[in-house]
């Protein structure tokens, strides 16, 4: 069974390595189709947040008609928790809404070079290549087929990048869970499970100038593409003690 899976690995990154090599003699053409593309799949991508919380506000206000009162609490009570649920989730979807805004709006250039970018799982051309503006030449071979079976061996549809610095040197991929407001390692450095608090920049990927923009938010979304956590959650090398 192993031997299967590591043959079919072999041949999605064959597949995948054909694609990059069909890429790079289009590349002119094709980095502005797929700019367009890549805005159309976060566009998508903003929607399907977007139904997904009105399906779960939905939700909440099919299950507080249906529960009743514990206790024989009274009903303007009932009704007061209600309204504040509801304004709690239409605050969360404003929120969302003015993060896009803002990072359009307060995007920087940081000192990003454009030997990085965006590795997200959409479609092969558009990861392929930033994969290789990541991880660049030969030497990098074997850390982008690490990364490249990371994102084939996953479920999720957004991946971000942890930085070590605000120099965007690759440390690990992680993907995004937009329900709790987390992300989690697969593959690389870093904590195994990372939360708001923990981070100190973000980053967005500008397809134009083929780099990561510094954005002024503190707020998890499908438009993040990199971030930073603080030093002190580095793990640092344990001192064996020694043998007296």
């Amino acid at each position: 069974m192993q031997a299967k899976r590591r043959a079919i690995l072999a041949s999605q990154i064959r597949r995948k390595e054909r694609i990059m090599a069909r890429s790079e003699e289009k590349e002119p053409e094709e980095m502005d189709r797929l700019q367009v593309k890549m805005q159309r799949m976060e566009q998508a991508e903003m929607r399907r947040m977007e139904r997904e919380q009105r399906r779960q506000k939905q939700l909440e206000d099919y299950k507080k008609k249906k529960s009743p009162p514990p206790f024989g609490r009274p009903k303007s009570q009932s009704n007061m928790n209600l309204a504040n649920v509801c304004g709690t989730l239409t605050k969360r979807a404003c929120r969302a809404q003015s993060n896009v805004g803002n990072n359009n709006a307060n995007a920087e250039q940081n000192g990003c070079s454009s030997s990085t970018a965006r590795a997200v799982g959409v479609s092969s051309p558009v990861a392929e290549l930033s994969l290789k503006l990541i991880f660049p030449g030969h030497v990098s071979n074997e850390q982008r087929q690490k990364v490249q079976a990371a994102i084939a061996q996953s479920d999720s549809k957004h991946f971000l990048v942890l930085f070590r610095d605000h120099q965007c040197q690759y440390r690990g991929l992680y993907t995004l869970d937009q329900f709790s407001d987390t992300v989690h390692k697969i593959e690389g450095l870093g904590p195994k499970v990372c939360r708001e608090p923990k981070m100190t920049i973000m980053f967005k990927y500008d397809s134009g100038s083929k780099s990561f923009g510094r954005i002024q938010t503190k707020h998890l979304s499908a438009t993040i593409d990199g971030f930073v956590i603080a030093k002190q959650y580095w793990q640092k090398p344990k001192i064996p003690h020694s043998c007296r």
